[in-house]
């Protein structure tokens, strides 16, 4: 437990900020969202295309906000994850938290920061993740039309800051019914948000 204890450890936490994926559909869809050391795949970058955006069939598109800096009780967004109001998170944990900055116990290789909104109230996931790769994320979508083109888009960052050595970083893969349909490959200690996307029909 602690900051350098696991195979994800401290170094590896990641917000994650759901933001939308677009347009109404037929069938049901599983996103999942599954965190490793090493990708499945090499380093892929998607093209986000540009035009009519429908709405938001994420009905939870984000984690909401509030002036609580923890958000209780256990959303259960996490299969195989623990929730915890004790942060930080020890490895295999997870919390929704508005600001890192206000943890009294963050450990000083972390970065203090909020979510990636203009809400300064607004929640983010923060995950250390367990000694195995596993499933962070995951949410059933339905109504989903065939042959339509959908994007999904997720800020993510790694909270360790610029410069620490010894710290493993993270990889992030989503997985739409089982199949991994994008991989962000090694996400670097740039102390700075990062969007990644894809498309998919």
């Amino acid at each position: 437990m602690g900051e350098r204890s696991g195979y994800m450890c401290a170094e590896n936490f990641l917000h994650i900020l759901p933001q939308k994926i677009f347009k109404h559909m037929k069938k049901a869809l599983l996103l999942t969202v599954l965190l490793g050391t090493f990708g499945l795949f090499g380093i892929t970058y998607g093209q986000v295309c540009s035009g009519n955006i429908g709405e938001n069939i994420f009905t939870d598109g984000d984690f909401g906000s509030g002036t609580a800096n923890l958000l209780t009780p256990d959303p259960m967004i996490a299969p195989g994850y623990s929730y915890t109001t004790n942060p930080p998170p020890s490895d295999g944990y997870y919390v929704l938290s508005n600001n890192l900055g206000s943890w009294g116990g963050l450990y000083a290789t972390w970065l203090p920061i909020g979510d990636n909104s203009t809400d300064p109230f607004g929640y983010m996931m923060v995950v250390n993740a367990s000694f195995s790769p596993g499933l962070f994320y995951e949410q059933e979508v339905e109504g989903l039309c065939e042959n339509t083109l959908y994007v999904f888009t997720a800020d993510v960052i790694n909270l360790i800051k610029s410069g620490t050595a010894n710290h493993t970083d993270p990889n992030v893969s989503f997985l739409i019914d089982d199949v991994v349909q994008y991989s962000t490959g090694i996400i670097t200690k740039t102390e700075h948000w990062q969007t990644y996307g894809f498309t998919f029909t």
